[in-house]
This record gives structure tokens, sequence and C-alpha cells, in this order.
């Protein structure tokens, strides 16, 4: 069953050193999939008035960072491990530290969708379209940019994840079609786990994330046809 979440922020400031192994262990180009959600998502955007997104070759790598560490990690959140022992409830990173340590560092607004469970970009899309928070972040008339992550996880709870970054900073070409150097698609179906995803993260085992300790998180449950969505939105 498909899984989704929702979480955006509002911030000032925002200043972070980008790591370069990281990047260099994230796909910042787009394959075939992604690239169709890109077209997708800005095709509703223009019918909704909202500018279209361009992709940002440093919040790809943290999409796809973020969505393989999940399915290898078996959890389910916006924030990375330490995690409860079901792995819906994270205290570590949360994902505007995560696209500064990658580089993006140059916003003032920001917010991240997640999804677990579907392959295809339309369905990605529609189970998206169908929770208020996670529509919202789509169509925000604010955000510019974009970083796409659907990575397939053999073995893993779901199978196949999806992230979704958005800020209102462009670092990429600018190009909306993601068909600029460094935004280019790739033939494939989409990444694949290969390996640690982060050494600060330590072993990737494979069982999942254990829970550390905890804090009140602020979640709701939805439940809508075709899945459960959780949204999380923040502002400061």
């Amino acid at each position: 069953m498909p899984f989704c979440r929702a979480w955006g922020v509002m911030l000032v400031v925002v200043a972070s050193v980008l790591s370069g192994d990281a990047m260099a262990d994230s796909d910042v180009s787009l394959d075939e999939f992604e690239l169709e959600f890109l077209q997708i998502i800005n095709v509703y955007r223009a019918e909704n008035g909202a500018p279209c997104l361009t992709p940002s070759p440093t919040m790809n790598a943290a999409a796809d960072y973020m969505s393989r560490t999940m399915g290898e990690l078996g959890f389910f959140d916006h924030n990375e491990p330490p995690c409860d022992d079901e792995g819906d409830i994270c205290t570590g990173r949360d994902p505007f530290d995560r696209i500064a340590f990658f580089g993006h560092t140059g916003w003032s607004t920001a917010a991240e969708n997640i999804s677990a469970g579907r392959s295809d970009a339309m369905g990605t899309f529609e189970g998206w379209k169908g929770s208020e928070g996670h529509n919202r972040n789509m169509l925000d008339p604010s955000f510019t940019s974009i970083g796409i992550g659907r990575v397939i996880v053999p073995n893993s709870p779901y199978g196949v994840y999806w992230t979704n970054n958005f800020s209102n900073y462009i670092d990429g070409t600018g190009d909306c079609e993601g068909e600029g150097a460094g935004d280019i698609p790739v033939s494939g179906q989409g990444g694949s786990a290969a390996g640690p995803s982060d050494p600060t993260l330590g072993t990737i085992s494979g069982e999942g994330c254990h829970a550390l300790g905890g804090a009140g998180s602020g979640l709701f449950w939805l439940v809508f046809v075709g899945g459960f969505f959780r949204i999380r939105r923040r502002s400061i």
C-alpha cells in the first residue's frame, strides 16, 4: 500500500557546507520516470497559474539520497534515523538541513513530499494531488526549483521510494524541461540501492531503524482511497 507525506518550512537564512562525497554518491540527473514527473507537475502548475519548476542538481542529489536511505534503512519519515521501532517517527536530520548539506543553501522557503509503494510517475502525482498538504507543496507559486528522487530498493518494505524537494532558489540551468546540462534524463528504471548512502549514518544493515528516544511530532493521519498520507508542515 502506497504511503505519502508532506512537510514545508519557511526560513530567512540557511547556511551549510556541501559534502563532495555525498554528492558523488547521489544521482543528480533525471531518469525517464523522474523526467515524466517533472513534465506532469509543470503542466499541473501551469494550469493553476504557478510558474514552472526547474530541476536543481543539489536537490536532485538530496532527494535521491533520501529515497534510497528510506528503503535501505526501512523507515518512512521526513527526518532521518534514529527512529522508533516502526520507523514512522525519526529524530535525525530534517529535510531542510539535508538539502543544505547537499549544497542547496540559497533558499528562503522550501518543502518536501515523500511517497512509497507507487512505481509510476502519474500514480505518485495523483496520490500527492489527492492530499491537501502535498498538493499545496506542488502548487506553491513561490517555488521555482525542484529535486526529484525515485529509487528502487529491492527487499525493502515498499520496493520503490519517491522524494520531491521544493524551494524558491534556482541553482540549475533554469530549464523547466529538465534537458539542461546536469539535469538531462538518463535511461533506466530509476536509481537502485547500491551501498551505504551517507557515511554519517554508519553501516547500512537493511534491518530498519531503532528507537533512541523520541519527541512530540505534531503529526496526524489522513486516509484517502489508495493509501495513507501523513502531513507535517512548519513555519518559522
